[in-house]
């Protein structure tokens, strides 16, 4: 069962920013690499695609298990039919806000990719884990922490992730 859903920023980001090849942070890397292999995290192809371009042992497990995090429309497992209506009535409500309909492909602002995630995880009901910072009261743009607060779904940074898989 999955408890999280990962934007690839949540992944990437603190990835970046402590490098597994730094002694002090192999720990860290290594409890994210059993905590993939437990099937408790889980994303959308789009999402999974962004993530197989990580390198080192972290890319190489997420490549190499890709049946525990990857869950694909059409797959008997989970309710897509949901998902689908979910990533439909999303995509509708927050028109205004995603960059591919309405800003050029803006970095500032919500894009469909990161869009389905939001959708998994309401489906799922689990947060989304990114990176991503709030448009900050902005009316033009949302980002992923904004179009979860609206849709009522629980968003956690790495940190919090991290907070959260050891208390349970």
């Amino acid at each position: 069962m999955k408890r999280f859903c990962f934007d690839n920023s949540g992944f990437s980001n603190p990835y970046q920013n402590m490098p597994e090849y730094i002694p002090h942070y192999q720990p860290i890397w290594n409890e994210v690499r059993q905590t993939i292999l437990s099937g408790i995290i889980g994303t959308t192809k789009e999402i999974y695609d962004e993530m197989c371009l990580i390198e080192g042992d972290l890319g190489n497990c997420i490549k190499n298990n890709q049946d525990a995090i990857l869950l694909e429309v059409g797959d008997v497992g989970w309710n897509f039919d949901r998902y689908l209506a979910e990533f439909n009535r999303m995509r509708t409500v927050h028109e205004e806000y995603i960059s591919e309909y309405s800003h050029s492909n803006s970095r500032r602002t919500i894009c469909l990719n990161d869009l389905t995630v939001i959708a998994l995880a309401k489906t799922l009901n689990v947060p989304v884990v990114s990176e991503e910072s709030s448009a900050a009261k902005s009316d033009r743009h949302r980002r992923i922490p904004d179009i979860c607060d609206a849709e009522n779904v629980d968003h956690l940074y790495f940190n919090d992730f991290l907070v959260a898989i050891r208390s349970h």
